[in-house]
Protein backbone atom coordinates (compact mmCIF):
# COMPACT_ATOMS: atom_id res chain seq x y z
CA UNK A 1 0.00 0.00 0.00
CA UNK A 2 1.06 3.66 -0.68
CA UNK A 3 0.28 6.09 1.79
CA UNK A 4 0.60 10.06 0.51
CA UNK A 5 1.27 12.38 3.36
CA UNK A 6 3.14 16.22 4.31
CA UNK A 7 6.57 16.52 4.57
CA UNK A 8 9.26 18.65 5.06
CA UNK A 9 12.74 17.81 4.56
CA UNK A 10 15.54 19.61 6.50
CA UNK A 11 18.78 19.71 7.68
CA UNK A 12 18.03 17.09 10.03
CA UNK A 13 16.49 14.33 7.59
CA UNK A 14 18.65 11.24 8.24
CA UNK A 15 18.92 11.23 4.25
CA UNK A 16 20.70 14.54 4.01
CA UNK A 17 24.54 14.65 3.25
CA UNK A 18 25.70 18.18 4.21
CA UNK A 19 28.59 19.38 2.82
CA UNK A 20 30.92 22.67 2.83
CA UNK A 21 30.49 25.35 0.39
CA UNK A 22 33.85 26.09 -1.58
CA UNK A 23 33.82 29.98 -1.72
CA UNK A 24 33.25 31.57 -5.30
CA UNK A 25 32.19 28.65 -6.69
CA UNK A 26 28.73 27.03 -7.68
CA UNK A 27 28.95 24.12 -5.17
CA UNK A 28 26.56 21.22 -3.95
CA UNK A 29 26.05 21.86 -0.06
CA UNK A 30 22.93 19.65 0.70
CA UNK A 31 21.62 15.92 -1.16
CA UNK A 32 18.88 14.89 0.08
CA UNK A 33 18.45 11.32 -1.70
CA UNK A 34 14.98 9.26 -2.00
CA UNK A 35 14.76 6.48 0.27
CA UNK A 36 13.69 3.30 -1.10
CA UNK A 37 10.24 2.79 -1.88
CA UNK A 38 9.25 6.28 -1.98
CA UNK A 39 8.56 9.44 -3.55
CA UNK A 40 8.67 13.24 -3.40
CA UNK A 41 6.02 15.17 -5.13
CA UNK A 42 6.76 19.36 -5.32
CA UNK A 43 4.02 20.91 -5.87
CA UNK A 44 3.50 24.00 -7.01
CA UNK A 45 2.32 25.82 -3.74
CA UNK A 46 5.20 24.21 -1.68
CA UNK A 47 8.12 26.58 -0.70
CA UNK A 48 11.66 26.24 -0.36
CA UNK A 49 13.37 28.24 2.12
CA UNK A 50 17.28 28.46 3.14
CA UNK A 51 19.48 30.71 5.74
CA UNK A 52 23.03 30.64 4.73
CA UNK A 53 25.97 31.80 7.09
CA UNK A 54 29.64 31.31 6.41
CA UNK A 55 31.90 31.58 9.52
CA UNK A 56 30.98 35.25 10.39
CA UNK A 57 27.67 36.37 9.03
CA UNK A 58 25.03 35.75 7.24
CA UNK A 59 25.25 35.03 2.83
CA UNK A 60 25.33 37.87 0.63
CA UNK A 61 21.60 38.88 -0.66
CA UNK A 62 23.78 38.61 -3.91
CA UNK A 63 25.43 35.35 -3.26
CA UNK A 64 23.77 32.79 -6.02
CA UNK A 65 21.73 29.44 -5.14
CA UNK A 66 20.10 26.70 -7.18
CA UNK A 67 17.44 23.82 -5.84
CA UNK A 68 17.94 20.93 -8.61
CA UNK A 69 17.10 17.14 -9.09
CA UNK A 70 19.91 14.80 -10.04
CA UNK A 71 19.04 11.44 -11.03
CA UNK A 72 20.77 8.20 -9.32
CA UNK A 73 23.91 8.06 -11.82
CA UNK A 74 24.59 11.43 -11.99
CA UNK A 75 24.48 11.53 -15.37
CA UNK A 76 21.59 14.79 -15.39
CA UNK A 77 19.88 17.25 -13.67
CA UNK A 78 17.20 19.30 -13.59
CA UNK A 79 17.03 22.85 -11.68
CA UNK A 80 13.97 23.67 -10.18
CA UNK A 81 14.72 26.70 -8.72
CA UNK A 82 17.73 29.43 -9.44
CA UNK A 83 18.36 32.73 -8.04
CA UNK A 84 19.54 35.01 -5.72
CA UNK A 85 20.20 34.62 -1.47
CA UNK A 86 17.07 36.91 -0.85
CA UNK A 87 14.61 34.80 -2.41
CA UNK A 88 15.16 32.05 0.01
CA UNK A 89 15.99 33.63 2.94
CA UNK A 90 12.68 34.19 4.15
CA UNK A 91 10.94 31.39 6.35
CA UNK A 92 8.10 33.37 8.20
CA UNK A 93 6.37 35.41 6.21
CA UNK A 94 4.14 32.75 3.58
CA UNK A 95 3.77 36.04 1.18
CA UNK A 96 8.12 36.38 1.08
CA UNK A 97 8.68 32.84 1.04
CA UNK A 98 9.84 31.03 -2.33
CA UNK A 99 6.75 29.25 -3.83
CA UNK A 100 8.17 26.47 -6.21
CA UNK A 101 5.25 27.51 -8.65
CA UNK A 102 5.81 23.97 -10.60
CA UNK A 103 5.14 19.97 -10.45
CA UNK A 104 7.78 17.53 -10.02
CA UNK A 105 7.88 13.71 -8.77
CA UNK A 106 11.40 12.60 -7.86
CA UNK A 107 11.55 8.84 -7.69
CA UNK A 108 13.24 6.93 -5.16
CA UNK A 109 17.45 7.17 -5.36
CA UNK A 110 17.09 10.49 -7.23
CA UNK A 111 18.98 13.55 -5.46
CA UNK A 112 17.37 16.86 -4.42
CA UNK A 113 20.27 19.01 -4.31
CA UNK A 114 20.90 22.20 -3.42
CA UNK A 115 23.92 24.31 -4.71
CA UNK A 116 25.24 27.49 -3.64
CA UNK A 117 28.07 30.18 -5.13
CA UNK A 118 28.87 32.72 -1.98
CA UNK A 119 31.96 35.04 -1.89
CA UNK A 120 32.79 33.15 1.49
CA UNK A 121 32.84 29.42 2.37
CA UNK A 122 29.54 28.45 3.79
CA UNK A 123 29.39 26.74 7.37
CA UNK A 124 26.66 24.07 6.52
CA UNK A 125 26.53 23.45 10.21
CA UNK A 126 25.20 26.77 10.63
CA UNK A 127 22.97 27.15 7.89
CA UNK A 128 19.28 25.61 7.93
CA UNK A 129 16.33 25.28 5.75
CA UNK A 130 13.29 23.64 4.42
CA UNK A 131 11.58 22.01 1.11
CA UNK A 132 7.67 20.96 1.89
CA UNK A 133 6.33 18.88 0.17
CA UNK A 134 4.26 15.31 -0.02
CA UNK A 135 6.14 12.04 0.09
CA UNK A 136 4.67 8.98 -0.85
CA UNK A 137 5.86 6.09 1.40
CA UNK A 138 4.98 2.19 0.85
CA UNK A 139 4.22 0.99 4.04
CA UNK A 140 3.33 -2.72 5.36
Amino acid sequence: MIKAMEHTITQADPNVTLTTGTAALMTDIVVYKVPRHTAIQIRPEDVFAAYLKDAGAEALVTDTFELLVRDPNSLSTEILAQGGYNRIKTFDDRNKTLKLGLSKLIKSDYQLVIRAKCATVLVVASCYWMITCLRYAEVL
